[in-house]
This record gives C-alpha cells, structure tokens and sequence, in this order.
C-alpha cells in the first residue's frame, strides 16, 4: 500500500473531535447579564471552547448542580451562595464572582398604598392574600429561603412558587397579595413593566426595618440602598426607601471545567472596568443608571431622568455596584 493511501485510511479512521463546550446555568432574556458574561468567556478560554447558557429547570437547585459537576457556572445570588458554602464543604470550594447589586422588590396591585412592612404582616394572617416569591430554584426563591431562616418571622408569611407571568397575572386577578422580585429582574418590555406602564401594580421596596436587622445579623453580606422608580408611563421618578440588597453573581467550578474560574474572573472583571452594559437595562436607550449613594446628587440626576421618561417607559431601578 503506498504512503498516500495508507495516510487516507488512517485519516479515515479518525473522528473530527467535538469542540468542548462549558454550562452556565441562568436565565433572564436575551441581552442579559449572563449572556455578556457567556460571551466574554470563549476569549479567554481555550481554542474551541464554548459556553452554553441554560435556563435552570423549574424546581431545580443551581447549586446542587454545580456540586454534583453538572454545570462549570451558575447564577446566583450572592446571600444564597454563602449560607450554602457554611453548610457544605463542597459549596466552599466554589468560587463566587460578584457581579452587580440585586435588591428586593415587591409587585402590587396600584391601588394598594402601604408598604412592605405591611404587606409582610398582612400576609402572614388568614385573610391576607400570599406573596408569589418566585419558581422554585428561582434567585428570589432561594434568597427567601435564605432571609427566612435568618428571620423566623417570614415562614408566617403564606407563599406561592409560580413565578413569571402566572405569578404577575394571579396577581392582577387579586388571587395573590404581591410578588417578590429581584431589581435585576425587571426588564424592558416584560410583564412586570408593562403593568406598571399601564397603571395596573406598582414596585415598592422590601424595606422591612426588621427584616434589615435579622438580615444583618447574619453576615452574609447583606446592603441597604435606596432606588427610584417611575411609577407609570409618563410618571416623574421617585427616590424609595432603602431596600433590603445582595449582589449577584457567578458560582464557578474548577472541577467541573478546569481553568473555568480565571475565565470568568477576566470576563467579570472585563465588564466591570470596561464601563460596558452588564445587563439589558444597562443597553436600553433613555435607561441612565446613576449612584445613590448620595442623595443630593441624585437629585440632580433625577432631573436629568425625568427629561428621558418618554424613551424609558418602564420602572428604573438606579444603582451602582
């Protein structure tokens, strides 16, 4: 057999190898914080590696997925992540990359006035409606988990676990009291917006001043910041209370893709000294995101705001990470 077809027929015996891809578990919509990190990751990963984004499973646990190693990343909340890594050796051994500051809100019907305080203690009774915190595995479920076990007073609360539309449509149909959100949830164009844009519900902070102190006690890393928010269409932005606030961000697994965990922190921190939009809020036209760390200059901005409302006809949520 000469050299040429003895080559061919060892070529022909081999099979093209497939490009080794790397899961990340999340969600949110197209544009979202995770797919610009998934898509900052390839450039520092090896020569045909990809990333995949999956939306997690309704009623699956991120992290038992990513200590099981199936999964290289997840998305998460930063106060769900350490109380697991407490509990679980395994869970410690992960890294966790914050990315931007996620606080929580709550949808409810326009015409309700009070506060989270209020709707809290309104729900932990008989004839309070329940509070919709999310689909099971969601980030709002597991934080409330979390925020539960450090304030016993929340396991009153009566709860559902439907999440996304049915949760916002159930309560435009006054079958639940209100639905917990993360500000980093709420995004142009969904539901949640169009609700309030049409003068349906509105957002108002999870301010509970006990559930601050029972939150802080626990030393998972818990902040205080205050939002504005537009309340409808056309509406002036008004600075809220300070709402209860954790971190988002991404638990990696070097056993599960070694090497994942420098990619990702170059990825992370790419976005973060870049100035380039981390979410799809950060890309809409008319959508300023300013600190409120100081009121009076936020003052300022919300006249700067104000005079973008036409172009940003959803809730904006300001904060800085």
């Amino acid at each position: 057999m000469s050299v040429r077809l003895l080559t061919a027929a060892v070529l022909a015996t081999w099979s093209t190898p497939a490009a080794a891809s790397i899961t990340l578990l999340g969600g949110g919509p197209p544009g979202s914080i995770v797919e610009a990190i998934a898509a900052a990751v390839p450039g520092v990963l090896p020569p045909g590696t990809s990333m995949i984004v999956e939306k997690p499973v309704a009623g699956s646990d991120p992290l038992a997925a990513l200590e099981r190693g199936e999964v290289a990343a997840a998305l998460l909340h930063g106060d769900t992540f350490r109380m697991a890594a407490r509990r679980s050796p395994a869970i410690a051994d992960l890294e966790f990359f914050p990315l931007r500051r996620a606080c929580f809100v709550m949808l409810v019907p326009l015409g309700r006035r009070d506060g989270a305080t209020a709707v809290l203690a309104s729900s932990a009774t008989a004839e309070g409606g329940a509070i919709d915190i999310g689909a099971a595995g969601s980030l709002t479920a597991g934080s409330w988990a979390v925020l539960s076990a450090a304030h016993p007073a929340l396991s009153q609360v009566r709860t559902e676990t439907r999440g996304g539309m049915r949760a916002v449509a159930r309560l435009l149909n006054q079958q639940v009291s209100a639905v917990l959100l993360s500000s980093l949830e709420i995004v142009p164009g969904d539901i949640v917006t169009n609700a309030v844009i049409d003068g349906l519900a509105r957002i108002i902070p999870v301010n509970d001043d006990s559930l601050w102190r029972s939150a802080a006690a626990v030393d998972l890393g818990y902040q205080r910041r205050r939002l504005t928010v537009e309340d409808a269409k056309g509406g002036d932005p008004e600075l809220s209370d300070a709402a209860l606030c954790t971190d988002l961000g991404i638990a990696v697994s070097d056993a599960a893709a070694p090497g994942i965990s420098e990619a990702i922190a170059t990825a992370a921190s790419a976005k973060r000294l870049s100035g380039e939009p981390r979410s799809l809020l950060d890309r809409m036209s008319g959508i300023w995101r300013h600190s409120v760390e100081d009121v009076t200059d936020l003052i300022g901005n919300v006249r700067v705001k104000a005079g973008q409302a036409a172009q940003g006809l959803v809730p904006g949520w300001f904060d800085d990470p």
